[in-house]
């Protein structure tokens, strides 16, 4: 999913014909950063003792699939704060300014 969102950044940037190598790092660079905020949302969502509990996880080294189930426990409409993660991203990598 995120792959793909950065492939059309890129193209609504004017970047998707740049060399292949370099497209392929634009591409996996986007996709880090916007997980990065997707994930940065979540963690706005939480409370102090869900963040407590969060830190608590990490420390365990958990699986992906333990965080995620702890995410989706613990963040409502994790849908939504997905999609207004994505759009900020969006118009922040684009220059855009919202209305």
């Amino acid at each position: 999913m995120l792959q793909k969102f950065a492939e059309d950044l890129l193209k609504e940037k004017g970047l998707d014909g740049v060399e292949p190598e370099i497209y392929d790092a634009l591409v996996k660079d986007l996709a880090t950063s916007a997980n990065k905020l997707i994930n940065r949302r979540f963690l706005d969502k939480m409370t102090n003792e869900q963040l407590k509990k969060f830190n608590e996880l990490i420390e365990t080294e958990p699986s992906d699939k333990a965080v995620q189930d702890f995410i989706d426990a613990n963040v409502s409409n994790k849908n939504a704060v997905v999609a207004a993660a994505l759009l900020e991203f969006k118009s922040l990598y684009l220059g855009i300014m919202p209305r």
